[in-house]
């Protein structure tokens, strides 16, 4: 005996126990039980958590901790979540094809944005002194900053780093 029939009988008996109890037609209760307890059981499967995943080559739906899809063999560990619709896609593509966004400049600009504070600029970005001469430069949608920030980074042995708009707003530099 399985446990989910022994668990089916169990309610059946409790239903059989209450109806006893309270003077309703036992066998009534015992027929409504048997017919409506899997009603239960299906509107509860219909809303619980989701154990599934699509695949990221065929689409199909398997069990979220398959390493490879039953239906086209794609080994799925590969997987990675968009940054911009955050749905499951290949880690090798350059647009999500969910929404379209350029998941390969992402990655590169995140890269680079990692290098930035490997090499020290943050530290660079940090000085006072430095930024109050980079906000104080005249410039038209910052692009003085910008080439100041390059400049000084450049002349203090950071490299030919050219930072953006985009690159400081991250980093959270950008006023």
């Amino acid at each position: 005996m399985t446990p989910e029939l022994l668990v089916y009988i169990i309610l059946i008996g409790i239903a059989f126990f209450i109806a006893d109890n309270r003077g309703r037609q036992i066998i009534a209760f015992i027929v409504a039980s048997m017919f409506i307890m899997p009603i239960i059981v299906i509107f509860l499967a219909c809303i619980g958590k989701r154990y599934v995943k699509n695949c990221t080559s065929c689409m199909k739906e398997i069990k979220k901790e398959a390493v490879f899809c039953e239906s086209c063999g794609e080994k799925q560990e590969d997987a990675f979540k968009c940054p911009f619709c955050v749905k499951e896609i290949k880690k090798d593509v350059a647009l999500c094809k969910y929404c379209n966004g350029n998941v390969q400049e992402w990655k590169e600009r995140k890269k680079r944005l990692q290098e930035f504070e490997e090499n020290g600029i943050r530290a660079l970005l940090d000085d006072e002194e430095f930024m109050k001469m980079a906000n104080s430069m005249e410039c038209v949608h910052g692009v003085g900053k910008i080439n100041y920030i390059n400049e000084e980074a450049k002349k203090r042995g950071f490299g030919d780093i050219n930072l953006t708009e985009e690159d400081l707003n991250y980093l959270g530099y950008f006023e």
